[in-house]
Order: C-alpha cells, then structure tokens, then sequence
C-alpha cells in the first residue's frame, strides 16, 4: 500500500508537470503573435510580450490565441484545460476514496499515467504548430539550439527584466531623442513612473534603455503639450501601422517602410 500511495503522488506531480510544460508551450506561442518576421520586433519588446505571457494563467492564455489555432487544436486545447483543471482543483477530493484499497491507487495510478501522456501528446502537437510559426518568422535553428545546450548544461539562463509591462494607459511626462546603438536614433517617452517607453509593432513598448543617459536631446515640440495620458495599446490596428495621440493638436503617426523594413515616425498637427 505504501509504495502504491508513494506511486499516486508521483503520477500526480508528473500529470501536472506535463500540463504546465503545455501551459508554458502555449505563452511562448502567445509571443508570436502578429509577428512575421525578426524585424516586427526588438529583444526588448519580445521580452515585454514573454513577460505578460508567463504572468497569465492557462485558461488566458488559451482564450488569447485560440482564434488563431486551427479547430482540432481548439478543441485538444479545450479539452485539456478541463482536465488541467480537474486535476489542479478537483482530484483530490473526487478521487480520495480510491486511496484506501490497493484496486483504488492502482486506478488513480492508471489514470494518472493516462492524463500525463494526454497533455504530452498535446503538448507536442502545439510545440510542432509554433515550431512552423518561429521558420516563418525566420527564428534561426541555431538560436534555439544553443539555448537547449545551454539548458543541458545546467547553465543558468538569463531572467526577464524586472520591469512592468506597458499599460493600455500610460501618462507621457517628457520626450527624448537617443541615439540608437544600431544607428541612428530613437524617441523616447518617459511615463510619469519613470519607465522608458518606445514604439513597437503594437503601440508603445519597452525600450533597450532603464535609465536616461546624458547625450539624449529633449523634443520640445512634444515635452509643451506634455504631461499627457495616451492610449498605449490602439486597438483595431495593424502592426507598425497606427498613431498616438499626444493631444489634440499633436498625432503621432507609426508605419514601417515595407520595402527598407525601417520604421517612420511622422508628426501630425492640427
């Protein structure tokens, strides 16, 4: 009986741990989406994305991409979240009576085995999905393949940036022009809580800079109708196609070049 007991827990904490593998399979998944290729998105922006994926839970993260999975994969997903669930808050109590005859543990053990292998069936079959999304994309092999090394070593990997994701919100206290490390430069917003905002394929988003540094030059044609709360996140627009309105007299317009693949920042007044 002991060794039975000793084998429920273990099957238990495996079934849970393949549904997390799935979980975290699908935020990364989360990240991809509405990008096509390396140029929609800056490391600092994908870290952004990665970070407000990994604070969701399953079920959100599930209602956030299901539109744009094929329906078998809809329904797997569905499916498996009732599960995940059943086993995160339910199993206990609807199976305990099965823990006192050595016939009960050894059918929560077949159970178990069964569900565990379900969600790394599931699991699988998404990882194979975004696996053709990252190609597309254009996401090197070779990237991904030091990264698993690495993981194999048992080298530690490098942590998110310890940073809040950009809100739908934010309130623009000043305006800056940084030279950007790969050239030219870029404009920054400085939000009243001190966070470093730029433009990114959906709105505004992390920058590559924490703090302000001395050879950024103030845009006063900005910083005089400034401090302004604008609509971060514009809703209903495409990727690197869309505006931030700072005022009533100052739209800032965002549109990638389809052919340079550089993105123009245009000053709208009125």
């Amino acid at each position: 009986m002991e060794e039975l007991i000793k084998e429920v827990y273990a099957r238990f904490g495996l079934a849970y741990y393949q549904s997390e593998c799935l979980h975290r399979e699908l935020c990364l998944g989360y990240t991809l989406q509405g990008i096509y290729s390396l140029t929609d998105i800056t490391k600092p922006q994908l870290e952004e994305r990665t970070t407000q994926a990994f604070k969701l839970t399953l079920g959100q993260v599930s209602s956030n991409i299901r539109n744009d999975l094929p329906p078998e994969l809809q329904t797997l997903l569905d499916e498996a979240i009732t599960l995940r669930n059943y086993i995160a808050h339910h199993f206990w109590y609807e199976e305990c009576q099965l823990l006192f005859t050595p016939e009960g543990l050894e059918s929560l053990i077949e159970k178990l085995v069964k569900w565990a292998d379900n969600f790394e069936y599931v699991d699988d079959l998404f990882s194979d999905y975004f696996e053709k999304r990252r190609q597309e994309i254009g996401i090197p092999d070779e990237l991904i393949q030091q990264y698993m090394e690495k993981l194999v070593k048992g080298e530690p990997t490098v942590p998110l940036p310890d940073k809040r994701p950009t809100r739908n919100r934010e309130t623009i206290v000043r305006a800056w022009e940084a030279p950007n490390p790969r050239g030219g430069s870029i404009l920054i917003l400085e939000t009243e809580d001190g966070e470093l905002l730029t433009f990114g394929h959906g709105g505004l988003a992390w920058s590559l800079f924490n703090t302000k540094e001395d050879d950024w030059i103030p845009i006063e044609k900005i910083n005089q109708l400034l401090p302004s709360t604008v609509i971060a996140k514009p809703k209903g627009q495409d990727p690197w196609n869309y505006a931030i309105s700072i005022s009533d007299s100052l739209v800032i317009q965002i549109a990638k070049d389809p052919q340079s693949k550089t993105v123009k920042c245009k000053f709208v007044y009125s």
